[in-house]
């Protein structure tokens, strides 16, 4: 039992309403995080090893 899971049972017992809250909160914040991880990984995975366009080398012609 982690911190969170502790203190919503202690909180819980003298106001059922907050405990449900704080473990309401605690899993909000572990949906998130593993969100985060996921979407980053997802992104590294997708990254280039090179130049998106290496063939344009620098001869970008950027004269408007």
């Amino acid at each position: 039992m982690d911190v969170s899971s502790s203190t919503a049972k202690s909180v819980g017992q003298q106001d059922p309403l907050l405990g449900v809250q704080i473990k309401l909160f605690k899993s909000a914040q572990d949906t998130a995080q593993s969100t985060i991880e996921t979407l980053l990984s997802s992104v590294n995975a997708v990254q280039p090893a090179q130049s998106v366009e290496p063939h344009l080398g620098s001869k970008l012609d950027v004269r408007a």
